[in-house]
């Protein structure tokens, strides 16, 4: 009887921890060309942090691609056509309740842009601060003991009858 409860225990706890342990995801979307066109036959890298292929699919006839079983780990997703250009996305994962990535649009160009930042989490994408300098930065000067600032202020200036004004 003992040893029966021990062993029921036994078998219980080894499967909540494999699966606490085994925790994977998928990423599906489909790769696009400049005008939103699938691009089918074309070869999706997954790369870990130093760039090294983790896996490689090929988008089917319309221009869809599947990982499954991935493990959530920072990756970029590389996808390069000779003549439609190439993208990069950037995955990140979260500490803990890490979800799939489904429907996610990689649109190929020919020029050079930055790469997008694609979470495996709950939350929206976070880009780098630096990434979203514009025009109407402003830097404040460094006091002593303060950190330096940037500070970006957009908005519509009204008139009195609340309407916008175009030349200021």
């Amino acid at each position: 009887m003992i040893f029966s409860k021990i062993a029921t225990f036994s078998l219980l706890t080894t499967i909540l921890f494999s699966m606490a342990a085994a925790e994977t995801v998928s990423i599906n979307g489909a790769v696009l060309d400049e005008k939103g066109k699938r691009v089918k036959k074309v070869d999706v890298f997954l790369m870990d942090k130093k760039k090294k292929e983790v896996a490689k699919v090929t988008t089917d006839k319309k221009g869809n691609f599947n990982f499954s079983d991935i493990e959530p780990n920072y990756y970029f997703l590389r996808v390069t056509h000779k003549k439609k250009g190439n993208a990069t996305v950037k995955l990140k994962p979260w500490p803990n309740d890490n979800k799939d990535i489904s429907d996610l649009k990689v649109t190929l160009s020919t020029e050079k842009k930055e790469s997008p930042l694609v979470p495996f989490g709950p939350g929206p994408p976070k880009e780098p601060a630096a990434a979203k300098k514009t025009a109407s930065s402003k830097t404040r000067p460094k006091a002593p003991g303060i950190k330096k600032e940037k500070v970006s202020i957009t908005g519509v200036v009204l008139d009195k009858k609340d309407k916008g004004v175009k030349k200021i």
